[in-house]
């Protein structure tokens, strides 16, 4: 398990970061999942859908399905002014979260991450969690972009 536990450092060690926030906490995501961020425009609803799926939204021709994070974590709080939301890619399909606020792009160093441990419930809010990105400035929740696609998507 050692050495799979590295090789998952490691390679999140060379990986860029976006960060952002909902509502207070701060969470950040592999870039190689980004494809852009766009303004926040009001989803069409869905009916019937779980709360956290706000709905649907057309991007230049595409329709994308859109996830409002704060409300999959149940966080509390008001969303903050600069909504935006972050257009993610994964297995051909673009999806995209809603989020309070982009903040930046950021490397972190091997040392600064710590993998979430491997027995976190499926029923947990955190499940989505990869780790911990602990920098001395600011700490970041590494959400497991794969998990959430399979878990809302499949």
């Amino acid at each position: 398990m050692k050495i799979r536990e590295d090789f998952k450092i490691a390679r999140l060690n060379e990986t860029l970061m976006l960060t952002f926030l909902l509502r207070k906490e701060a969470f950040a995501v592999e870039t190689i999942y980004v494809k852009e961020i766009v303004d926040y425009s009001k989803p069409t609803q869905v009916p019937g859908a779980p709360k956290y799926f706000k709905g649907l939204i057309n991007l230049r021709g595409l329709i994308v399905p859109i996830i409002d994070l704060s409300e999959k974590f149940t966080l509390e709080g008001t969303p903050g002014e600069d909504v935006s939301i972050i257009i993610l890619e994964f297995s051909g399909r673009q999806f995209g979260f809603l989020v309070d606020r982009v903040m930046q792009i950021i490397r972190p160093k091997e040392e600064e991450i710590e993998l979430a441990s491997l027995d976190v419930s499926e029923e947990s809010a955190f499940f989505n969690i990869k780790g911990t990105i602990n920098m001395p400035q600011q700490s970041y929740f590494i959400l497991d972009v794969e998990d959430i696609y399979q878990e809302v998507f499949l």
